[in-house]
């Protein structure tokens, strides 16, 4: 955890975000550099003591800002020596030459993730109304089924455990999504989720809130996180997304994001990790 003075009042609306509340200019606050990053680069933020100069060097590597190596300077040219003659001697038979080295050889690389287009046309086209919104791709829609599945959108007299439904069925909100004003929403219940006049309108809800993730817009959701084991940007993948997606019975991201790569492997036919990159679910 690092420290970082507040330039402008800012607020921070995401309950799950590190910054959650109001915080006026000038205070100080507490953070790890990687999950307020983009705060740092919309001058919410400015990081404090001996930090400030490793975080411009974060954001600069983001920006693709890099300074060229200088020019080592030339070395002066040796002097010239005098000519020697040397003293004669009887030729000598040439040794032989050892056996060439054999190089090992290369390790292979670890297999590439199938191709987004093939991963892709293993999953059947989206229903309607569904497969007219843009970028809604079979894959797409069967990610959101499989947060369906995980949110428990049972019926009532559907299991045991809950005789009466669950939260997800009576808010028609398959992805129990707290309620931001939704397209299509009527209202939250008193937990502050979604809810929906109905499964068709909920459920392009869901499909619209990953599709926000996949772009990387708002303060939640980035295209791209920094891998501090890397030290360098990646995509996004299943694991980012569930790390900021939390569920409504607080289940660890890890297994949440492979309870949903299980179903997609189910219908695919092939294992789908957790580390996929979420621009495969719009690959055209």
């Amino acid at each position: 955890m690092e420290q970082y003075e507040v330039v402008k009042d800012l607020e921070v609306k995401d309950e799950s975000h590190p910054l959650f509340g109001n915080h006026a200019a000038g205070s100080v606050v507490e953070a790890a550099p990687e999950s307020v990053l983009h705060l740092i680069e919309e001058g919410f933020l400015k990081v404090m003591h001996a930090l400030e100069e490793e975080a411009e060097n974060l954001i600069g590597a983001q920006d693709g800002d890099s300074t060229p190596p200088a020019e080592p300077a030339p070395a002066a040219p040796a002097a010239e020596a005098p000519p020697t003659t040397a003293p004669e001697t009887p030729p000598v038979a040439p040794a032989e030459s050892p056996a060439p080295t054999v190089a090992p050889a290369p390790t292979p690389a670890p297999a590439a993730h199938p191709a987004s287009v093939d991963l892709a046309s293993k999953f059947p086209a989206a229903p309607e109304p569904f497969a007219s919104m843009p970028n809604c791709t079979g894959m797409l829609y069967a990610f959101c089924l499989g947060i369906e599945h995980h949110e428990l959108w049972l019926e009532p007299g559907a299991d045991p455990k809950y005789p009466t439904g669950t939260r997800s069925f009576h808010d028609k909100n398959p992805g129990n999504l707290k309620y931001a004003g939704q397209i299509g929403s009527i209202g939250e219940d008193k937990d502050g989720f979604c809810i929906f006049p109905d499964y068709n309108t909920g459920f392009a809800a869901l499909i619209r809130q990953v599709q926000i993730a996949i772009k990387g817009s708002g303060m939640r959701y980035k295209a791209e996180i920094f891998d501090p084991v890397q030290k360098a940007w990646r995509q996004q993948n299943f694991l980012d997304f569930f790390k900021v997606y939390d569920s409504s019975y607080g289940d660890d991201p890890t297994a949440y994001a492979e309870d949903v790569a299980a179903e997609l492997s189910k219908i695919a036919g092939v294992t789908i990790p957790i580390t996929t990159p979420m621009t495969t679910l719009v690959a055209a």
